[in-house]
């Protein structure tokens, strides 16, 4: 830094600092650099007070310079480097404060502020966070006044940086809106509040960046602040209905257009509840104006809040919907015809009218049409409707097939006095006009059929089959009318009963002229599938004719996915063939899976095997067998497909075809007999791996027979053994992956087999490790492959293979790899599959050393192995322990995971002597890793894996709890609960309490017996939950409360299996069960009202979040089942006016919706 030549007395100093040509940076640099230097020789009495001054002096003031100065990010760090240097003087703070009092802190931050903003330069996020600190100082340390103009550009400049300006951290975030919150309340606090101009002017300037801020940065906490500011702000206590305006103010705003859906919701959801409906629905026509791509959801909202808006605000918004024709109007409309039935009334034509377009809205707005109808009991009208529609648009959405099924099943449930009344007008009208569609009578006859076929649930049903006695007359009266539409008419009459009933009118039918129409085929089907004598080869011929020329893909496809029983009894195998090769040309995959999939057409062999065979000879047909399963294929054609799939391994479906045909394994196929198709599974890579190892397998299972195969199976793989060096590496690798599975995967039964595996794993062992004794040759990737390799050899095998030179090996590894970090990782999973060649101390040491979460699988098997060590995993153990003891805390983690794996692994010794030692290192390590969780406020992921292996030790571990232990985890969990109530991280406060709560549930399952006199700690932990569930439920939701709720079960409702009685010759087991249930019911009697008591006083303070209601209520509901009524009547005298109201609001849920009574 060029600084003058003598800076060594304060006059100079002071000059210089106060020199005009002195820049920003010079100053920054000058004071933090030499006049704070420890070697300081300057001479600046109270050279805070004096840089302060300058500060304030340069910030105040308005000229082309200093705009410079409050430009630069250099100005705030030192004024917050000299803040903090005065924090730790009185005098100073003294000084501070009145050096401060001659700052106009409104005109000038409002200024700067506004420069910042005209210059862009809010994205400069280290000046915008300096900048931040300062004003945060400076509002917290001394009051200042700011007129309503400066509070509301202040208010508008922050929130417009916070929206603008997404690189932010999330502190800055935080900040610029914890102060936009201090800034309001400073001006709109008791009697102080913003007069109706500036309320407006809030509304049109700060509102809509308010709206966005909250959405995408606020937390929880800040967002229910920022939310009481808009409140506040429209909900005046003098002028209560000014809200319409001001609403009318912000929709006018510049930046109004890019608020998006939920911001414009948060807003209607604040506004709901405090409004009356006639003002709600001139705010709402105001939104709607404004946001017309919203206008659906903000209606749906307020309908979904029980608002009833009027029929003219209403058909005002329908009005304008007509009128757009888009998604967004569909959907309004549909909510206000739900909302109001005149709407539907009114304006059933031009909805007609739009649902005819058929746009992909049309169907949900046809039924929403239908449906209030219905709900009016106008069903008799919509009939009417419904026929003038079908005149006026044929082929339209309302005459198709999912419109009547939708509709169908609403007639069909009437009373049978309407139903047959309806049913009956409508046969007359079709008798004399039977060209017309009988739209009415067809959905009739699809409600009907639902019961015939099952399909819906038992109580509807027999109210249709009873509906279905009475019109079967009306219905079959109408089989002998021709017309249009009368061969889909008689095929649903048909299908409605058996044709036993209907035998005249079936032969009757089956003698008429065939016609080329598809309910005509479908109608003969479904007689001759009831009565195949009155089928002849007539029938045949011109279903064949039709098939082949005239039929659409829809015909094809109900033949073989309705009829194909029926197809196979009347047509001989090469017509099936014929009608099948058609079938799989013309229809689309997803309808071929369809049929394919069908359970009951795999059980027709003429049909399936003609499938299957087009398959086969097809090449783009073949994925197809993939939805076909294994039983329905002969064994050639499993055969055929096994050699056809080995030439298509690059297929994706080709692997799922073959698992599906290796559940039948053929024994002569190539992929079963031939080595080489193997190898080129192997090569195919690792997705290949379970078909290898299940062909080797079946291999295995029949030594005897399969012994040339294992014989050539086993030579290749010992002749590439013998032969590898580091010029065949590369040519080895498909055998040696063919090894390894052979030796990890494959089950061996056959003691000469397992002999023989040995044997190869000794030898491959030997000749791969040999290879690393000279690396030159070999590249890095070689040589992780052969660690690899060896590691995973060693970890599934129990074959020692003794190396003399393997730690050298090793060594010089590590050495020539100093920097090469996957490889550090390979050589430590190698070292940790060696055993007794290093010690666990070593192992764990290189474990803390690389310190990485991809080690932990690899050091998990270490430990597994170690286990059955006794004396050496307890030595571990404590040398860990003592670790830890001196460790640092960005070690931490390290430890935890590995204190973790250390209890998953640990297994019961034989002397008694090393339980109780393990019991003392246990309760030593959970110690102090609680100790160091607390001590550094250190909560992540792998505090959610120790409680989850803490949760199944347990259960399956009992052992190992001692009294202390148990309690040391209950205390552990009560404070880890409150520590999740200041974590932001949504899945880590989700995963981290459900496992709370699901070890507190293990500890009352298994160790009831040493928690029965330590009530006081049960408390504190149910009450740290409960207090965390109701402030953390936006981030816990149901998982966390449906976890709390079985934890309150199995306190409340003890399950009998897990209590231990002691049986006497007096008294049977189940009494002594009994007694024991008792007192542990009457234990729990002391300590429950104290939970109740803290639930009422959450209650108050949080807002119980509807995600977690049903089930926080049950957990309530089984404590105050346990209480007397005189325990109950004691809780309700304890507690104060506001309270009492909300437990009696509690126990009266409980007697409507919990208590046993005995008319319930």
């Amino acid at each position: 830094m060029d600084l003058p030549s003598k800076l060594d007395n304060t006059e100079s100093v002071t000059k210089f600092l106060r020199n005009k040509d002195t820049s920003v940076d010079e100053i920054y640099n000058f004071v933090i650099d030499i006049l704070y230097n420890d070697n300081d020789q300057n001479c600046l009495p109270y050279k805070e007070k004096f840089i302060l001054e300058l500060l304030i002096d340069r910030i105040s003031q308005s000229s082309k310079l200093t705009q410079k100065f409050k430009q630069s990010e250099k100005t705030w760090k030192l004024f917050n480097f000299i803040w903090n240097k005065c924090k730790a003087d009185s005098r100073l703070i003294s000084v501070r404060s009145k050096v401060l009092s001659r700052l106009k802190f409104g005109e000038v931050f409002t200024k700067i502020f506004a420069e910042l903003s005209a210059a862009g330069l809010y994205k400069n996020t280290e000046l915008v966070d300096e900048l931040l600190k300062t004003v945060d100082s400076i509002i917290n340390s001394t009051r200042i006044h700011l007129s309503d103009d400066q509070n509301v550009m202040i208010i508008n400049h922050l929130l417009e940086f916070a929206v603008k300006e997404p690189q932010y951290t999330t502190e800055t975030h935080q900040r610029l809106l914890s102060l936009v919150i201090v800034f309001f309340q400073q001006n709109n606090k008791g009697n102080l509040k913003y007069d109706n101009k500036h309320r407006a002017e809030f509304a049109k300037l700060c509102l809509p960046n308010l709206l966005m801020a909250m959405e995408k940065h606020a937390t929880p906490k800040i967002k229910d602040s920022l939310s009481s500011i808009i409140v506040q702000l429209l909900f005046s206590e003098t002028d209560p209905d000014n809200v319409v305006s001001l609403i009318g103010c912000f929709s006018k705003a510049e930046n109004a257009s890019s608020l998006g859906e939920s911001e414009i919701l948060d807003l209607l959801r604040l506004i709901i509840p405090k409004i009356s409906i006639g003002k709600l629905e001139e705010v709402a026509q105001i939104l709607v104006s404004a946001f017309p791509q919203y206008s659906a959801v903000l209606i749906k909202e307020i309908a979904e809040m029980n608002k009833s808006l009027s029929s003219t605000f209403l058909s005002n918004l329908v009005e304008e919907a007509l009128g757009r024709k888009d998604g967004d109007s569909h959907k309004l409309i549909i909510y206000s015809i739900r909302r109001n039935a005149d709407i539907c009334l009114k304006y059933t034509d031009k909805i007609c009218e739009l649902c005819q377009e058929n746009s992909e809205f049309s169907m949900p707005l046809l039924k929403e049409l239908f449906d209030s109808y219905a709900k009016n009991r106008d069903l008799d009208l919509f009939v009417k409707i419904w026929s003038d529609l079908i005149s006026k648009y044929p082929g339209s959405i309302f005459e198709s097939d999912s419109f009547i099924d939708y509709v169908s099943l609403k007639y069909v449930t009437l009373s049978n006095t309407q139903l047959s009344a309806l049913v009956e007008t409508e046969v007359n009208e079709y008798i004399g006009s039977p060209n017309q569609n009988p739209i009415f009578l067809l959905s009739i006859c699809k409600g009907l059929l639902k019961a015939v076929s099952g399909s819906i649930q038992n109580a509807v049903s027999k109210t249709l089959l009873h509906n279905l006695l009475h019109l079967k007359a009306l219905l079959v009266s109408l089989v002998a009318l021709k017309g249009q539409y009368c061969w889909k008419l008689r095929f649903y009459i048909f299908s409605l009963f058996d044709v036993e009933e209907l035998a005249d009118d079936a032969k009757y039918l089956v003698n008429q002229k065939h016609e080329n129409d598809s309910y005509y085929f479908f109608t003969m089907l479904r007689i001759f599938e009831q009565n195949t004598d009155l089928a002849n080869d007539k029938f045949t011929k011109n279903l064949d004719s039709f098939y082949r020329k005239k039929s659409d893909s829809r015909f094809k496809s109900v033949l073989f996915s309705r009829f194909f029983m029926i197809l196979e009894e009347l047509l001989e195998v090469n017509k099936i063939k014929k009608f099948v090769e058609v079938f799989l040309k013309e229809s689309n995959q997803e309808v071929v899976r369809k049929v394919f999939s069908n359970p009951l057409i795999q059980t027709r062999p003429k049909i399936m095997s003609c499938l299957i065979e087009e398959c086969i000879k097809h090449n783009k047909m073949t994925n197809y067998l993939q939805f076909i399963s294994v039983y329905a294929f002969t064994k050639t054609q499993r055969q055929q497909v096994l050699d056809l799939m080995v030439e298509r391994l690059d297929d994706h479906s080709s692997m799922l075809i073959i698992e599906n045909i290796l559940k039948m394994p053929t024994y002569k196929s190539k992929l079963e007999t031939e080595f080489d198709s193997l190898l080129k599974l192997a090569r195919k890579g690792c997705q290949f791996s379970s078909i290898i190892v299940k062909i080797m397998n079946i291999h295995l299972q029949q030594p005897t027979e399969s012994a040339k195969y294992i014989h050539q199976f086993t030579n290749s793989i010992a002749e590439v053994i013998n032969k590898i060096s580091p010029r065949t590496l590369l040519d080895s690798t498909d055998y040696l992956e063919l090894f390894l599975l052979f030796v990890k995967d494959c089950t061996f039964n056959d003691p000469k087999m397992n002999t023989l595996k040995e044997k190869l794993i000794e030898t491959a062992v030997k000749e791969i490790t040999h290879l690393l004794s000279d690396t030159d040759n070999l590249s890095a990737e070689n040589i992780e492959w052969i660690l690899t390799f060896l590691t995973e050899i060693n970890f599934c095998s129990k074959v020692e293979v003794k190396i003399d030179s393997l730690k050298v090996i090793v060594s010089q590894l590590g050495e020539k790899y100093t920097c090469h970090r996957e490889m550090k990782l390979t050589i430590f999973r190698y070292i940790c599959s060696l055993d007794d060649i290093y010690k666990p101390s070593y192992v764990i040491a290189l474990f803390l050393v690389l310190n990485t979460r991809e080690l932990d699988d690899t050091i998990d098997l270490y430990l597994s192995k170690l286990a059955s060590r006794e004396e050496d995993f307890l030595e571990t153990w404590i040398n860990i322990h003592k670790s830890f003891e001196e460790s640092n805390p960005e070690d931490i983690e390290s430890y935890i995971r590995l204190f973790t794996l250390m209890i998953k692994n640990v297994q019961k010794p034989t002397v008694a002597e090393k339980v109780k030692t393990i019991h003392r290192v246990f309760v030593s390590s959970i110690s102090q890793i609680y100790h160091e969780v607390l001590k550094n406020d250190y909560l992540t992921k792998d505090i959610v894996a120790l409680l989850n292996c803490l949760k199944t030790t347990l259960s399956t571990k009992t052992w190992i709890f001692t009294q202390y232990a148990t309690e040391l985890n209950l205390a552990f969990i009560s404070h880890i609960s409150s520590m999740l109530l200041n974590r932001e991280d949504e899945h880590l406060v989700k995963n981290c309490y459900v496992e709370l709560c699901q070890v507190t549930s293990s500890v009352i399952l298994y160790q009831r017996k040493r928690i029965s006199n330590r009530h006081h700690m049960i408390n504190s932990v149910l009450t740290s939950l409960l207090k965390t569930l109701l402030a953390r439920a936006h981030y816990i939701r149901g998982e966390g409360s449906l976890a709390f709720e079985r934890l309150v079960s199995n306190l409340c409702e003890p399950n009998a299996n897990n209590l231990y009685v002691k049986q006497t010759d007096n008294s049977s087991k189940d009494i002594e069960i009994n007694n024991a249930l008792s007192q542990i019911k009457s234990a729990m009697r002391k300590f429950i009202p104290v939970v109740i008591f803290n639930y009422i006083t959450f209650y108050l303070k949080y807002q119980v979040d509807p995600s977690i209601k049903h089930e926080l209520e049950n957990a309530i509901f089984m404590m105050i089942d346990l209480l007397t009524l005189n325990e109950l009547n004691y809780i309700n005298r304890s507690l104060d006016h506001q309270s009492r109201q909300v437990f009696r609001n509690i126990y009266e849920e409980y007697k409507k919706f919990y208590k046993w009574n005995e008319n319930s």
